[in-house]
């Protein structure tokens, strides 16, 4: 740390951070009524609690034990990197808090919004993030967050720190929110297209104009499973030929893999479809059986897998991969070929699991993660192109949140959820048109939508910046009039309860 400013004084959290009372493990009053604080209650973009739940002593959890009083700051200490961080607000003194976090109560002479604003900077978060433990549920313990260190300034310099970050904060704040209103917009202008195209009122006009190209729905099942057993028949040759070579060879190398029968295309009835359309189950629609990737250590030099990050607007971002510890043999069942279609399986966000990725423009050859899973899309039923589209649109999605199971605070669907979200199909040649017409606006959206998430990118860092600036003594002028930090940090000191004879939290029945 850079040389403090004069009257400034480094030390520790635990030393300007005072002792919580804590609820006994058995307790008395069992139909008190509660507002409960837990991480779920903590808005981690507006910094602040937003949804405390209501309800008895007696259907509280068993972690619901921390008495949280106006002006305490709440970190959680279960996956830090997330900052679910809030001020206590007036209307919750008193209430109670999870254990999952560690209650952060300013002694006296401490500004409360200044110990908030501390705990938000990227320098604090950033610290204890290197010091997490476990896997599951990656966290630090209440002692790492009280041991970091604290540079103090004078209180009346944390009033003014605090009211200079407040003023460049809320004009921040409105940039933010116009920003943050323009994108959800432009996400309201996509569902609405997305909306019309699925539901074949954007190609009604086409359709009317070209009646020779619109297929009964039994015409299409009958062609297709026609065209499907013919190239099962063919897949099951081939096999049987390549399996013969393997054999001769002394059965060297992999041993090859023998063709699954592809899944029957059951149409759904769904009258709000246009005439000629079908509602079927995405298994239907798939040319192979579903496959999840695999899990592979990082190794330098090794066949290249990709990262759940080459998630990007609908498209694979080939170039998010890091070395794995396999080599091309052993990967080669998980090999990402053109035109596949990936779904996460796995996400904090109820919001984010599921989502998909097209694969387009493959060069080089590249393995997809246990993170993912691989749908083969039959190109004879349904363009990939539509089917990307249609799976990031409201009409999957709705599917996808209601299915998702959480597990450990991770959301994730797995194969047979897939297997049975239906989609609406209308003939190859509309779905052509369909991407035609959606393609340049959807191109256009996605192109406005980056520029907006930079331009917040660029708010979030800019707070940064002030923080840091702040925290070093550098965002307001320093008053040789004010009380040295040290007198403030020796009052403190004096003031606290004699930390050696009573225990840093008290039990209260």
């Amino acid at each position: 740390m850079s040389e403090l400013p004069k009257g400034w004084e480094l030390c520790q959290l635990s030393d300007v951070v005072l002792p919580v009372s804590m609820i006994g493990t058995k307790v008395v009053d069992t139909d008190r009524e509660i507002l409960y604080v837990d991480i779920s209650s903590i808005d981690n973009r507006r910094q602040r609690i937003s949804d405390p739940k209501r309800l008895k002593m007696a259907d509280a959890p068993a972690r619901a034990r921390q008495i949280i009083r106006t002006g305490d700051v709440l970190f959680s200490t279960v996956r830090p990197y997330l900052k679910n961080i809030a001020p206590v607000p007036a209307n919750l003194d008193g209430q109670i808090a999870s254990t999952g976090f560690a209650v952060l109560r300013p002694a006296a002479g401490v500004v409360p919004a200044f110990l908030f604003f501390k705990t938000i900077s990227r320098d604090f978060v950033t610290a204890l993030t290197g010091e997490q433990y476990g896997v599951s549920y990656p966290a630090v313990k209440e002692q790492q967050v009280t041991s970091q260190p604290f540079a103090l300034p004078p209180t009346t310099e944390q009033h003014r720190i605090v009211a200079k970050i407040e003023e460049l904060f809320s004009e921040l704040d409105a940039s933010e929110e116009s920003l943050t209103r323009a994108r959800a917009q432009l996400g309201l202008y996509r569902q609405s297209l997305l909306k019309a195209a699925f539901q074949g009122t954007l190609t009604a006009d086409w359709r009317a104009a070209n009646p020779d190209k619109l297929e009964t729905p039994e015409a299409l099942l009958a062609r297709i499973r026609k065209e499907r057993e013919d190239r099962y028949r063919q897949a099951l040759e081939d096999w049987q030929t390549a399996l013969s070579e393997w054999r001769a060879k002394g059965e060297e190398g992999r041993k090859p893999q023998k063709p699954g029968r592809p899944a029957d295309l059951v149409l759904v009835a769904d009258s709000s479809l246009p005439q000629r359309w079908v509602c079927v189950k995405v298994e239907g629609v798939l040319s192979e059986p579903l496959s999840n990737g695999r899990s592979v250590k990082d190794r330098k030099g090794g066949f290249p897998v990709l990262r759940l990050s080459a998630f990007r607007d609908g498209r694979l971002d080939l170039s998010e991969k890091k070395d794995g510890d396999w080599n091309a043999e052993e990967a080669e069942p998980w090999i990402v070929k053109e035109g596949d279609f990936f779904a996460a399986r796995g996400n904090g966000s109820k919001h984010l699991v599921g989502i998909g990725a097209l694969a387009l423009n493959v060069e080089l050859p590249v393995a997809y993660p246990d993170t993912m899973i691989r749908l083969s899309v039959d190109r004879h039923v349904i363009e990939p192109e539509y089917f990307g589209r249609v799976w990031n649109s409201r009409v999957m999605r709705d599917q996808i949140e209601r299915a998702a199971r959480t597990t450990a605070g991770i959301y994730k669907i797995n194969q047979p959820h897939i297997c049975g979200f239906l989609l609406p199909l209308p003939s190859i040649s509309e779905q052509g048109e369909i991407i035609a017409r959606i393609e340049p606006i959807l191109s256009q959206i996605e192109h406005q939508e980056r520029d907006l998430t930079d331009c917040l990118a660029k708010i979030a860092a800019l707070r940064q910046s002030i923080l840091k600036k702040a925290f070093a003594g550098e965002l307001v002028p320093q008053d040789p009039a004010d009380e040295p930090a040290a007198a403030l940090l020796a009052r403190i000191r004096e003031e606290r309860e004699p930390s050696q004879t009573i225990r840093k939290r008290r039990n209260v029945s």
